[in-house]
């Protein structure tokens, strides 16, 4: 599904995503950068990540 995702805004011309997540190590093991952690509204911390459209090609 992700995958998916990726296909359709770089298709939209987007060069870059970012995502915040609480999981761990998942979007690392997929090309996504880990940027640092950002707290959610109740202060619980999430992962914030960032992927490069055009650097990550084999989507």
């Amino acid at each position: 599904m992700i995958n998916e995702a990726i296909r359709i805004v770089r298709q939209l011309g987007y060069k870059e995503l970012y995502l915040s997540t609480p999981l761990v190590k998942y979007y690392d093991s997929l090309g996504w950068k880990f940027i640092k952690n950002i707290p959610d509204e109740n202060g619980k911390l999430l992962r914030l990540y960032h992927y490069d459209l055009y650097k990550n090609t084999e989507d």
